[in-house]
């Protein structure tokens, strides 16, 4: 039986990871805010990870504890945080994700899912999810948040300012709408 660490892989992971950590030259590297992209990105915690925050992400990124991108577009998968400053389309797998601009697609939030601006699919998360705006389906086991919610929300408690769909839970709070509080089932259109 061979040692672990004789293993190319291990090798060609641990230099992976080292040279993502080093600094770039500008003059070899293009500029993080020229919105450089990558396929792959693999990521110990930001700061170490292949590219830098940064750059966009259009294939898989893959997080042992933090990854943070500008965009990402394909599978994301995090062990623990997974961030992305701007949009994601695709989706993304963590124990807590954020998306500062837009989701489109499904976002699993092992504890937590969080959507900045709007989530357009499917949010599921053990505890809770937030979107400013949400089209599709929120899931979660205690708290459903969105400011505007186009679709369907369960979960034990469900809170949104304008629904067009119905939540299903033992609190529903619809600020604005006809009925604005209804235990089990509420609805607006």
């Amino acid at each position: 039986m061979s040692h672990p660490l004789s293993s190319p892989f291990v090798w060609l992971t641990v230099a992976v990871l080292v040279l993502g950590a080093l600094p770039r030259a500008s003059a070899a590297q293009p500029s993080e805010t020229s919105r450089s992209w990558t396929p792959v990105q693999i990521a110990l915690w930001n700061p170490i990870q292949t590219f830098g925050e940064g750059f966009s992400v259009n294939g898989l990124r893959l997080s042992a504890i933090v990854g943070a991108n500008q965009d990402v577009t394909g599978l994301d998968l995090a062990g623990i945080v997974g961030l992305t400053q701007g949009n994601q389309t695709g989706l993304q797998f963590a124990l807590y994700g954020e998306v500062g601009g837009d989701l489109t697609g499904w976002q699993i939030g092992g504890l937590a899912a969080e959507v900045d601006g709007r989530a357009r699919g499917l949010q599921t998360a053990a505890l809770y999810n937030s979107a400013g705006e949400g089209t599709g389906v929120q899931i979660a086991a205690v708290l459903n948040r969105a400011e505007r919610m186009r679709g369907l929300q369960i979960s034990l408690v469900n809170w949104t300012d304008e629904l067009d769909g119905v939540q299903i839970g033992l609190i529903n709070i619809n600020r604005k709408g006809w009925i604005p509080f209804f235990p089990l089932l509420n609805f607006g259109f």
